[in-house]
This record gives structure tokens, C-alpha cells and sequence, in this order.
């Protein structure tokens, strides 16, 4: 991408965290680095948490960024947290603050977020006129407005622990930034101890989950519930059925047979399936591995009988819905 070539050409660098978009950064007129010089000194950036290796995921969600956009915890994330929170709170307050300096945008911050409550961050955009900064907490994957007196510089023993918010979409479920929607899914999901499934390959870091409750007797598709008050919440505009001129006749229906549908599985149930034919992106047909040798058979007993059954077909009888053999 553009970024990767401007930072090879020495044009931009780049600091990249786990949880966040890349930051972008003019080579030479940015952070650690005055004019004049050709010295850069990058700024320190926080290690990243590996992702599991397995295809169930033991998750929290810790923030929601759209409907199918958050942020989560791996295992025990919330308890190791605590822990640097409670040193970090201890060392906030026996140092002095940004209160006199401008914080410099990029830099690595303890942040005083609320009282009693002290969170990792990184300075996005700072505001000179009203002493405050725009702030990524690194660990939950959300933006604070921070005041500069709030904010104490990172110390470097607190930048051992990884980055815990990794960032992930939800598989299946649309992106919609309506407020309504997305107030529903963090109410929905926040803070939640959950399952999530792989679905694909993690591209940019980014993985693709659906999120299980396995807490109960019986398991529940978390994303399966979003998907449907997204549908019920969701205003469509219904097509008027094409009007017929008073010249053309409909057509008549006729009596036909119909096939038996196959049976589908229960919500939140495995599906072992073959995808037979994609219509679109979002439109495909699959088909239950275990009906596979059952249709093999159909095709050949049908092939053994129309080949001593010629066909006795008239024009008459191709009407909509009829069911042929071809």
C-alpha cells in the first residue's frame, strides 16, 4: 500500500499498534525529532499480544467500535490488566505532569482517565488552546479526551505487558455506524465472556470471529442475535410488483410438485457443508456434506432412466414453477 512504499522511500514512518489504524508521520518533522537534524528518534512502541493459534478463541469484548467492529481480550487480559493498573495509579501520583509542556502527539502516556483510574495511551491530536489531547487507550482500543495535567510520560516498565485490546470484526454482521445500532451491540457485548470462532484467515492482524455464549446448557450464536435485531431495526423500502398492461396476459399457474427442502441445522449448530454455486458476494448456495453421496446417486439413477424414457414434452407444458429433469 501507499504507506509501506512512502515509508520504504523515507517520505513517512510509521507507528503501529495492536488494536489501532497505523499512525502516519512526515519523516523528519515529527515526533523526536527537531529541525535541523538528521537524527530521528523513533518513539517507544508497545510489544504486541500473539493471537491464538487455535480456532476458539476465549474472548472479552472491551469496546465496540461499529456494529461489526470491536475490541477484546484474550483469557485472562481483565486480571493482568488490573494488576499494571494498580502499579501504574501508584506511580501516577508520585510524578509529575504534562501540566507546563505540551504533550507530543505519538509519545506514550499514563493517563488518569478518571478518578482512581489510570490507563496506557497514545497522544493521536492535541488541543493547545484548551490544554487537552485526544488520547487512544491502548488496552481497550477506544479515544479519551484527556487533560494535559492527567497525563504523567510512560514509564518503561510499564511497557513490557503487550497491548491487550485486539482489534476484530464480527463475521457475517454488517458495518453500520448508526448510533442506534451500535449503542445496541455495545450494550449487547461489552465486557462479555465469550467463544470466538475463527472464520478465515487474519488479515492485517485483523481476524474475522463469530462470537459463541457457551456459558448456558446450550450454546447461543452471540452474532446470530445482532444480525437479527439489525434486520428487525433496519427500514427497507419494498419494490412495487410491476404493473400489467391490460393487454398481456398473466400467467396461469399450475399444479406442481414440490421437492422437499433439506433440513437446516439449529442456530449456533456446526454445519458441515460444500459451497455448490455463488450467485453474488453475499448470495451462494451450499450443500450438507452428508447428502453429497445420497445426490451422486440421484444423478445416476436419473441418467439410467432417461436414457430408455424419451422425453413427451409440449410447448403447453413449460409454465413458472414447473420441476423438469435436464
Amino acid at each position: 500500500d501507499w504507506c509501506s512504499k512512502m515509508e520504504r522511500a523515507g517520505k513517512v514512518w510509521l507507528v503501529r499498534e495492536t488494536g489501532a489504524s497505523p499512525m502516519v508521520y512526515p519523516a523528519g518533522e515529527e515526533v523526536g525529532q527537531s529541525r535541523g537534524s538528521n537524527s530521528v528518534t523513533i518513539t517507544p512502541s508497545l510489544p504486541r499480544i500473539p493471537l491464538p493459534t487455535t480456532a476458539e478463541w476465549d474472548i472479552t469484548v472491551c469496546s465496540v467500535s461499529s456494529t461489526n467492529q470491536v475490541h477484546l481480550w484474550l483469557g485472562g487480559a481483565k486480571d493482568q490488566l488490573r494488576s499494571l493498573h494498580t502499579a501504574m495509579l501508584l506511580h501516577h501520583r508520585m510524578r509529575s505532569s504534562c501540566s507546563s509542556d505540551s504533550p507530543v502527539v505519538g509519545s506514550l502516556y499514563s493517563a488518569l482517565v478518571s478518578e482512581g483510574q489510570c490507563r496506557r495511551v497514545r497522544v493521536v491530536q492535541v488541543d493547545r488552546n484548551n490544554c487537552t489531547c485526544r488520547c487512544l487507550v491502548l488496552d481497550y482500543g477506544e479515544e479519551e479526551v484527556v487533560q494535559w495535567s492527567r497525563l504523567v510520560k510512560l514509564d518503561v516498565k510499564f511497557m513490557e505487558v503487550p497491548v491487550q485490546a485486539v482489534k476484530a470484526t464480527l463475521a457475517g454482521v454488517d458495518e453500520i455506524n448508526e448510533k442506534v445500532m451500535v449503542d445496541f451491540v455495545n450494550q449487547f457485548l461489552a465486557r462479555r465472556r465469550l467463544v470466538g470462532v475463527l472464520v478465515g484467515d487474519v488479515i492485517d492482524n485483523i481476524p474475522a470471529l463469530v462470537l459463541f455464549d457457551t456459558s448456558q446448557e446450550e450454546d447461543i450464536m452471540v452474532s446470530e442475535d445482532i444480525i437479527k435485531y439489525m434486520s428487525s431495526n433496519t427500514i427497507t423500502t419494498s419494490k412495487q410488483p410491476p404493473s400489467i398492461s391490460p393487454q398481456s396476459k398473466p400467467f396461469q399457474k399450475s399444479p406442481t410438485s414440490a421437492l422437499m427442502s433439506p433440513p437446516l441445522p439449529e442456530v449456533g449448530e456446526y454445519f458441515d457443508l460444500v459451497v455448490s454455486h455463488i450467485v453474488s458476494p453475499i448470495e451462494f448456495y451450499v450443500q450438507s456434506h452428508s447428502s453429497l453421496p445420497m445426490y451422486k446417486s440421484l444423478s445416476t439413477q436419473m441418467k439410467n432412466y432417461y436414457i430408455s424414457n424419451s422425453s413427451d414434452l409440449v410447448f403447453t407444458d413449460l409454465t413458472p414453477g414447473s420441476i423438469f429433469a435436464v
